[in-house]
This record gives structure tokens, sequence and C-alpha cells, in this order.
């Protein structure tokens, strides 16, 4: 089978070199939302231990729960019925398949009305215990003991409060997933490192960049898959894959990342996929191109906000990682939540002794990134040119381009132009323009 752990391994391998420095292997921070996320999507047992654990805990308070008052014998039979129907079916995951589900909206429903029922029964046991105590004193022993059905009520609310965050249960059960967000916000980094710790665990996956898939001379994104795997056509790579995930007792992953590179692909035809028990679907698209994927509602969507809320937790790794003093109050500015612009900074300011360049927006920081950048190209291209150069003769010169196109991007076709058109730097078109691609373009 031509999808064996070597093979995976080795699409791996080709998936980072491609990805460049969009995978940074020597930083990496973890986004613990959305690794939740793909825990839910390939039932992975860091999200499974959590649930069992807030199972156990509501089936342990349900056994220390012994109030009782004959005003209230059917509320507290129906509480009892209920919670116990949510326990099982919530431990009789742990018997099931990766392809077998639960009825989350019966569930649910059931463990909303155990919720209602076990505050009403509080504050039902709360009122005898304020009436038992006038009568005596305020702050006197009662016999009734409000302890038991409030820490059942709140592990009943803790239960659902983890079942009803964000769409984890909805990729649990329908395992197809779209990771959004903008530009250099870190979706590249993340599903590369994710498949990385998944090969390195011996759990089966795949990964895609676009860009390959757009190197294939077809618009059905299931065959240009099949022909980088080396199939000559998609029915057998369908056919090995239908096998590895029915062999297999994780999820197969299969990740494609960046769609947005590849709007001739027709995203849609990911659906003959969906049909495959035991495999989970994730792809990235940057904001504002949800729309190449027509058929997105089938899909849960998850954002990735990059470093929001553990800004200073990232500026502190990165500034450590390139030696960099770090600044005596906390950076609020928001551009540090995207990883692209933190590792540019660093970059460009890399062994300075004052790093907080007061009034220096993110235009300056990339021209000094660029000139930093253009020293290496040039010392590795062998020319005489200054550290502004590329700066003012290209990138520049690029921009003017693409304000004059009213475009937001330049194909390498029309890049090498602009660079063929400068004498001093026009003999090394091609192997700058590789350069660039590495060292200054992501």
């Amino acid at each position: 089978m031509k999808l064996d752990t070597q093979a995976q391994k080795e699409r791996l391998k080709r998936a980072n070199n491609n990805a460049g420095l969009r995978y940074n292997r020597d930083i990496n921070l973890e986004i613990k939302n959305i690794k939740r996320n793909l825990q839910a999507l390939n039932r992975e047992p860091e999200y499974l231990a959590e649930l069992f654990k807030l199972t156990y805990k509501a089936k342990k308070e349900l056994l220390f729960f012994r109030t009782g008052h004959p005003d209230k014998t059917e509320e507290l039979k129906q509480l009892h019925k209920n919670v116990k129907s949510v326990i099982d079916k919530l431990l009789s995951l742990k018997t099931k398949s990766n392809n077998e589900n639960i009825s989350w909206s019966i569930l649910t429903k059931k463990l909303k009305i155990a919720i209602k029922l076990s505050n009403d029964l509080y504050w039902f046991f709360r009122d005898l215990q304020d009436k038992e105590r006038q009568e005596k004193e305020e702050w006197a022993k009662t016999s009734i003991d409000t302890g038991p059905i409030w820490s059942l009520y709140v592990a009943l609310r803790s239960l659902l409060d983890f079942i009803n965050d964000g769409v984890k249960v909805d990729l649990f059960s329908t395992p197809r997933m779209i990771l959004k967000g903008e530009a250099g916000i870190g979706k590249t980094n993340l599903l590369c490192d994710y498949a990385n710790s998944r090969i390195n665990s011996g759990k089966p996956t795949l990964i895609f960049l676009s860009d390959e898939l757009a190197s294939i001379e077809d618009t059905n994104p299931v065959v240009c898959m099949a022909k980088l795997m080396g199939y000559t056509t998609s029915a057998g790579f369908l056919k090995d894959l239908r096998s590895l995930a029915n062999s297999s007792p994780e999820r197969v992953c299969l990740i494609i990342d960046a769609i947005n590179e590849a709007d001739a692909i027709k995203w849609s035809q990911l659906s003959e996929l969906f049909n495959i028990k035991g495999l989970s679907l994730v792809i990235s698209v940057r904001n504002g191109y949800e729309k190449i994927i027509p058929n997105r509602r089938k899909y849960s969507t998850v954002e990735h906000f990059g470093f929001s809320e553990m800004e200073w937790d990232a500026i502190s790794t990165f500034f450590k990682h390139y030696k960099m003093k770090m600044p005596e109050i906390p950076i609020i500015n928001p551009e540090f939540r995207n990883p692209l612009f933190l590792m540019i900074f660093c970059e460009a300011y890399e062994g300075e002794t004052n790093k907080t360049f007061k009034g220096k927006g993110a235009t300056h920081v990339f021209e000094q990134y660029v000139k930093v950048q253009s020293k290496k190209i040039a010392k590795e291209l062998n020319i005489k040119i200054g550290k502004e150069y590329l700066w003012k003769h290209v990138i520049k010169e690029v921009g003017k381009w693409m304000g004059q196109n009213r475009t937001s991007v330049i194909s390498r076709y029309n890049i090498l132009k602009i660079i063929k058109a400068d004498p001093k730097v026009s003999s090394h078109a091609s192997e700058l323009l590789k350069l660039m691609e590495k060292l200054v373009c992501y």
C-alpha cells in the first residue's frame, strides 16, 4: 500500500520543505484552543480523558447525593434517571469505534433538564434550611445539607460547558474542519507541527500544501493528491485511503493547507472523501477566501487568532531565542499577536541593544527586515549592493506595480521582469528570486 508509514513520513518531509520559513521548527508555541479542537476532531485520548474526568466527577457527586423529601419524590427520581442516562451514554464512548457516534442533541437535552432540576432542588432545600435556621438562630447547624445537591449541580454544569465549548462536539461526530485566519497568523506552522506530532506518535496522517496540488494539471483536489502520492488515478488512492482508515485504531487525518493559494482547484470535490469512515479532514484558508469552499457548511469552522491572549509568552519566547533584551514593560501592540510579524521583527533587530523603536510601525519593521536579509542575499550571490538596494530597487518597484495594477498579488513572472530590468541584479534574476522567496517573501 502506497500510504504506509514511510509514505506518510516522506509526504510530511516534502510538505515541511515546501512550507519553507512558514514552518518554524525552532520556535513552537502551543495554541491550546486550536489543539483541543484538533484533539476532538481525531478523538484523541487527551480530549476523551478530559470528557471522562468530568463525567466521573458527576457520577461521584450523584452517588454522594442522598438527600430526599416527600414533596419532591418525582423530581428526585427524574434527576437520578437523567443524570445516570447521561453518564452511561458518555462512558459508552470507551467501547465505541472511531466511526460510531452518540446523539449529542438528546444527551445535552437530558443534561440541561438535570441541571435545571438540580438547581431547583438546591433552592428548595436551601429555603427549608433557612426556615429551620430562623426557628433556631442565624448560623445554627441544620438537619438539611445543601452541599451534595450543589456539588452535583456544579459538576453537571461543568460537563455541559465542556460539551458546548465551541464546535468540538461537532468535530467529534463529523470530523471536517476549516481552519481560518489572517495572513501570517500561523496556520501553516500549526498544521505542520500537528502533522509532525501525529506521525511521530504513529498516528496516520497525510499533509499537503495547496501549491503542491496546484502544480498538478487537474482541478480535482483528490486527483492532485493521488498523483502526488504516486497514483495514476484517484481510484487507487481512495481505495488505499479506505483500507488505511478501516485498519487503523486512530482516525486517519488528512490536512490541506492554504487552499486560497490554489483557487483554480474545485475544493467542493473534496466531498469524495466525506463517506470514508475513520477519516478526518482539515483544510486551512485565509480570511476572506472562504467562498472558494462552496460546501463549507458541511465543515465546522475554527478561527486562528495567533498569539491573542498569550502575547507576552510569545514575545518572551521569541526575544529569548533571538538573544534580544526583554522590554522593561509589556509590549501591547496588536501586531505582536501575529507570529509572522513577531518573527520578522526579531530577525530585523536581532543582536541590537535597543529593541524598542518608538514610533516605528509595521512598514519600518519590514524595511529593516529586508535590509538585514539583503546583506545575506548579497553575500550568497557574491554581488556588491548596499543593504537598502533591494528595498529601493526591487521591493518598492513591486509595490508600485501592484498599485498601478490595483492588485494585492503579483506573479513570479512579473517579479522576474522587475528584477531583470535592474542592471545591477539582472544577471542573477532567477537565483535572486529564489532567495527572496526563501528569506523575504512569505
